[in-house]
């Protein structure tokens, strides 16, 4: 007994059981719901199958961005009909799910999904733990919001991305710190698989590696960028024309999206989607205030997926990472402020969340409401990080640069 208490009580246990007490409760209630069961149930036709079954296509030696052939593979193959007559990702995409298709749909799937919360686990571990290694309590609701959240319990579900992503952001944002430049900007180009969610996101990135510290991260990027897109030439120019003339107008387009310009067309009429223009520009203005380096990129990237073009409510689990980055600037004012903020934010994820899937999208009968669950974590971040705009932390680098400068001038 007196081995396990201090086995228990010993610091690196300590250190890792509030985020594996959140996971525990965020695990109970993803089965409670059912998910796992309903997982099991609708592998066949789950967002994930459509992946697998156009990366199947691939190696079958036929073009998924023919709208014959790859409707056709889908029904030859049992999996997703698809919205689209073509393959809806960038011919990039198919090169990541490669090795997925080489096993059969149930075995890829279960790796896909393991894969995917191992990714989410250890990338949001090392994030607490380089940005907010003093907050027990954060660790516990960020790893209950891991999987109990209602984009968490989606993603599971559906066998969607937001796992994956959540591990790659949290690479790019500890590896903006110094640790593990060059993987980071490789992990930065998966978040490409769904441009449209991290564009903005990037933006904020390429602000914070511009300068002379982080070289092997845009190394890492570019040797990553280049491998993905010698890898989706396989098929010469022809699939990347077929994809821009069929996919990314038709998406953005589409009634139910979860997106911002969707939402505030359905509450206020046609004027919806310039006013949330003009709302984007207010926001880029806002963050551009920010000279702090955690603050702006957990803004810039609030922004990015609060006005995508086109979103669902599974791909609003990577809000987890500038929620973090943010309240890990919150506390270097106040400690108790950033717990607030966490607090509120998972209030929102939660809450706001199940409400709006549950309730009033079945009442509705259109998600687009769910658009506001990343404007109010954006709006949450905005308030909390106003008195931080002007702080500008130097890591050691940074600081022996600016030194190097001064005796140079």
């Amino acid at each position: 007994m007196g081995r396990l208490n201090a086995f228990v009580r010993s610091p690196a246990i300590r250190r890792e059981l509030p985020l594996l007490v959140g996971l525990l409760f965020g695990a109970l209630l993803l089965v409670g719901v059912g998910a796992i069961d309903k997982r099991s149930d609708e592998v066949l036709g789950s967002d994930f199958s459509g992946f697998w079954a156009g990366a199947r296509t691939v190696l079958e030696g036929r073009d998924v961005y023919d709208g014959v052939a790859f409707r056709d593979a889908t029904l030859r193959l049992g999996t997703q009909v698809p919205d689209r007559d073509v393959f809806t990702y960038p011919p990039y995409v198919t090169a990541f799910l490669l090795p997925f298709a080489l096993l059969p749909l149930s075995s890829a799937a279960a790796l896909w999904t393991v894969g995917g919360l191992l990714a989410t686990v250890v990338g949001l571990r090392a994030l607490l733990h380089t940005y907010m290694p003093a907050m027990p309590s954060a660790h516990v609701l960020v790893g209950f919001l891991a999987l109990g959240s209602q984009s968490a319990v989606l993603t599971f579900v559906g066998g969607q991305w937001s796992f994956w992503l959540i591990g790659a952001w949290s690479a790019v944002a500890v590896g903006l710190r110094g640790a593990g430049q060059g993987r980071a900007g490789a992990a930065a180009a998966l978040l490409l698989v769904k441009p449209q969610l991290a564009v903005l996101g990037l933006l904020g990135v390429a602000r914070r590696v511009s300068d002379p510290c982080r070289p092997r991260f845009l190394l890492g990027f570019v040797v990553a960028i280049v491998g993905l897109g010698a890898m989706s030439l396989y098929g010469g120019l022809n699939p990347w024309v077929e994809w821009m003339v069929s996919v990314p107008a038709a998406r953005s387009a589409e009634p139910r999206v979860t997106t911002l310009p969707a939402a505030l067309f359905d509450l206020i009429g046609a004027a919806g989607p310039l006013t949330s223009l003009v709302l984007l520009l207010v926001a880029v203005g806002f963050v551009w205030k920010f000279s702090d380096e955690d603050a702006s990129f957990a803004l810039w990237l609030a922004v990015s997926l609060t006005f995508a073009i086109y979103s669902r409510s599974y791909d609003h689990l990577q809000l987890l990472v500038p929620l973090v980055i943010g309240a890990s600037a919150v506390m270097r004012r106040s400690r108790r402020a950033a717990f607030w903020l966490m607090f509120a934010g998972t209030l929102v994820l939660v809450a706001g969340g199940w409400v709006l899937f549950q309730v009033v999208a079945p009442a509705r009968q259109s998600e687009s409401f769910g658009a506001f669950v990343p404007a109010g974590i954006l709006l949450l971040l905005m308030a909390f990080l106003w008195s931080a705009r002007n702080l500008n932390v130097q890591r050691p680098c940074q600081a022996a640069v600016s030194r190097d400068r001064q005796r140079t001038q």
